[in-house]
């Protein structure tokens, strides 16, 4: 982590659960925390959160994975034609 601590990094987190947040949602967490050029997003219909620590440098997505991406599909395509 201290080898990146200086670049711009997206922590992007689709559809993770409740059951096990240790493992992929709290180091996220700590990581967009740590490294002040991060940015956190989660996508999750059921549970779209963050910690308060970050919630400037954070986007919650509550609607379907697949609705949000094909979106962010579209988006991105359209800004190639502007």
């Amino acid at each position: 982590m201290a080898d990146h601590k200086g670049e711009k990094i997206l922590f992007l987190e689709m559809g993770v659960g409740r059951m096990t947040p240790m493992f992929i949602q709290e180091p996220f967490w700590k990581m967009t925390q740590y490294m002040p050029d991060s940015f956190y997003i989660n996508i999750n219909p059921q549970a779209a959160r963050t910690n308060p620590a970050i919630q400037d440098r954070s986007l919650l997505i509550g609607e379907d994975i697949n609705e949000a991406l094909k979106e962010a599909n579209e988006k991105i395509k359209g800004d190639k034609n502007d």
